[in-house]
């Protein structure tokens, strides 16, 4: 084999992906197994033998199988604490984070009362708050915690959080501050100061960015912001990796050009300025597979010898994947290995092609051949990040092309900015030097973010596509791939591969949407105790409820490739649902705005109605009629919805079944906060509510005998409501 290492990283991320996907340590011990025999089979015939790439592979996917399985089954132990109090005493693990207006602390258990069990000690657990308790890294935190059923989101699965719950704040908690730090806390501390420094010397516009994009640390950044680099294909700069590493290991020689020693000692200290960063960006996945392989360049370097890349990715992948069995669940992870895989493998030949269709005359021009490679990278890594995307996100992203092309030199340029800035910010003496550099990055941040904004509102910056496409687009390319490198191995079949792979990817996209022609999409809205329902259809929507931030609304419409939005009511008078619809309205300027009645209008709402076309305010009951076969019936806290004859009802929280017309109560479908209070007997097909099940609710959802889905924070639910009247449910991102 030339490239062993490689073959062994790859096939042992692909199967630890396999196994993510599955969620299931009695599935994946049965692949482990049947590896296993198909790895002792396959040493019994010559031919396997001498070439030895089907003996590695299974031999390795056998491995990855059996450590999965061994990993789930110590994470899934612990399922008996579900919708349990626990005080826990642990030590908070990392900077704590706030996100959707709560702080969260990962908190290593050393201690539990309440339990007649010690499962719980040193296991990895997530508690939200919404106040700061005043704990930071490394300090011993008590409380009191109630734990819900831990989520499947992959931020969890990647990080190995075994439990998720929420601190009682009004019962008694403590923190108590370590006497001395050990030595890995000085990373951590590292972190937070430079996180301060750039709070100190830029806006929070441009620091909340320069933490992202320089740190990793999107705790501050607003969620627009990610909806907007996720829209337009570009999420991945936000997870700290191979751009990041060479930008940092330029500016480490940049440095050590001062210092008067000879170049071959100097990768030695750049090999200490890599560790550093990698520990100040907490060891992420990512980092770590860019780490490592500029570890093994520089450490090459020394000893005169010259590492080959894809080895030293397949060495970084397999070395990850072995001590982090949960890192293939990661998508930043796997989005970094698959656009550096894309660059090794199509950068180079692409650049050599676009060079050779020139005129021979200007081949050698600069300008053209740094254009060249620009071209090149960002096409490489645009598609091998494709089937990444796919699989997490459900999308397909033809923006990613312009936007990776036009932001590689601004977030370049910000990255140094942000860099001399957090650096130069913490030395006393010198802060004058910050000047210039606080001023640049201010000057990129506020240009890379109109930018993003601007291309992720373009028509057809993000196509939605069925998970079933997904998964067969990939069944496809790791069948074309895997066939191809084991068994018919050579530039001309690769190259094949990949063109049939992207024939499949446009003919695939282009039939779902003639096959979505026509269909009705229903998204459900859900986070926390607010709901709001988007109904679409070749491009027009209808938003019933906006009883949630309009930002998540906002972005659920981008998310269905809306054009228009045709008509927007609110449920209640709640002043923040108010304040959402009034946003909504002057974002999108629908074409109806249907107001609950009242004799006073918040200022918000009152200002934002000129900006629609034409405003309703109902009594007791309205309906409109939208589109073919669509009709929406509204009353104050409902609204039913009928589509080809099926009836979808989503309530606000609090709303009695028993105050709302008979026809509301004889829905098909149920979207709400909580299962709805009736005296009388309520039973759709499908009931969606977007928080976990608590106990209470676990029994009442059990009586009613029908599937319940959760939206739990793990993403929207997505109705596709097909003319035929078939329907099919998935998540979204």
């Amino acid at each position: 084999m030339k490239r062993p290492l490689a073959l062994v990283g790859f096939t042992y991320l692909l199967a630890q992906v396999a196994a993510v996907f599955l969620k299931n340590y009695s599935l994946t011990a049965g692949f482990s197994i049947g590896c296993f025999l198909s790895f002792f089979i396959l040493m019994r015939i010559p031919f396997c033998r001498k070439t030895d790439r089907f003996p590695v592979v299974f031999l390795t996917a056998a491995v990855a199988f059996a450590v999965f399985t061994v990993s789930d089954w110590n994470v899934s132990s612990v399922k008996s604490f579900d919708d349990r109090e626990v005080t826990v005493t642990g030590t908070v693990i990392e900077t704590p984070e706030l996100s959707n207006e709560k702080f969260y602390y990962i908190v290593k258990v050393d201690s539990c009362k309440g339990t007649d069990t010690d499962e719980l000690i040193g296991k990895t657990i997530r508690l939200s708050s919404k106040q700061a308790l005043g704990a930071e890294s490394f300090d011993t935190l008590t409380c009191r915690a109630h734990f819900y059923p831990t989520s499947d989101s992959f931020s969890s699965w990647s990080k190995g959080i075994s439990l998720e719950g929420y601190i009682f704040e009004y019962m008694p908690f403590s923190y108590e501050t370590p006497q001395s730090y050990p030595l890995t806390a000085f990373p951590m501390k590292l972190r937070e100061q430079l996180l301060s420094h750039l709070w100190d010397h830029l806006s929070k516009k441009a620091a909340s960015l320069g933490g992202a994009l320089l740190l990793g640390d999107k705790a501050s950044l607003s969620q627009k912001v990610v909806d907007d680099f996720r829209l337009a294909g570009v999420s991945h700069l936000m997870s700290v990796s191979g751009f990041h590493m060479a930008i940092m290991t330029q500016l480490f020689f940049f440095l050590l050009t001062f210092v008067p020693i000879s170049r071959r000692r100097k990768n030695l200290f750049a090999v200490f300025g890599i560790w550093l960063f990698m520990a100040v960006t907490a060891f992420t996945p990512s980092v770590l597979r860019s780490g490592i392989m500029y570890l093994i360049m520089l450490i090459g370097r020394f000893f005169y010898r010259r590492a080959d890349s894809l080895n030293s990715l397949g060495f970084a992948v397999f070395l990850i994947c072995l001590l982090d069995p949960f890192s293939a669940a990661d998508p930043g992870f796997l989005l970094s290995v698959s656009a550096t895989l894309g660059i090794l493998i199509a950068a180079s030949p692409l650049t050599a092609y676009f060079l050779h269709r020139l005129p021979e005359k200007i081949r050698g021009n600069r300008i053209l051949k740094k254009f060249s490679e620009i071209l090149s990278l960002t096409i490489s890594s645009m598609l091998f990040t494709l089937p990444v995307i796919l699989i997490y996100f459900h999308t397909f992203t033809p923006a990613s092309f312009l936007s990776n092309f036009c932001l590689i030199w601004p977030v370049t340029l910000f990255l140094y900015a942000v860099s001399g800035t957090a650096v130069l910010g913490g030395i006393p003496g010198v802060k004058i030097l910050v000047i210039p550099f606080s001023w640049a990055a201010e000057r990129l941040a506020d240009g890379i973010l109109k930018m993003v904004h601007w291309i992720s509102s373009l028509p057809y910056a993000s196509i939605s596509v069925s998970e079933d496409f997904s998964q067969f687009f990939l069944m496809c390319v790791f069948l074309l791939f895997g066939i191809t490198l084991l068994c018919f191995c050579s530039k001309k079949n690769l190259q094949a591969a990949g063109i049939l792979s992207v024939c499949i990817l446009f003919a695939g996209i282009f039939g779902c949407q003639l096959e979505s022609y026509n269909a009705t999409w229903v998204t459900f809205v859900g986070r926390g105790k607010e709901t709001s329902l988007i109904l679409t259809k070749n491009g027009k929507s209808a938003v019933i409820g906006c009883n949630t931030k309009s930002r998540l609304i906002d972005y659920a419409l981008r998310e269905q490739n809306t054009k228009e939005v045709c008509f927007l009511t609110y449920l209640t008078k709640k002043p923040s649902e108010e304040w959402a619809a009034s946003d909504l309205i002057s974002k999108w300027k629908p074409d109806h705005v249907l107001l609950q009645p009242a004799t006073y209008l918040e200022d918000s709402i009152r200002l934002a109605l000129p900006k629609a076309k034409s405003v309703h305010a109902f009594g007791t009951a309205s309906q409109i009629e939208l589109w073919d076969q669509i009709r929406i019936t509204v009353v104050r806290g409902a609204a039913l919805a009928t589509i080809n004859d099926t009836k979808l009802l989503i309530c606000s929280k609090g709303t009695s079944l028993d105050s709302l017309p008979q026809s509301f109560q004889n829905a098909d479908f149920y979207f709400g906060v909580d299962l709805p209070k009736s005296s009388k007997p309520f039973q759709p097909n499908n009931i969606f509510l977007n928080h976990y099940l608590s106990s209470s609710l676990q029994k009442s959802s059990a009586k009613l005998n029908v599937p319940v889905y959760i939206t739990d924070g793990n993403g929207n639910f997505v109705l596709e409501m097909k003319p035929d009247n078939t329907i099919k449910i998935r998540r979204s991102a």
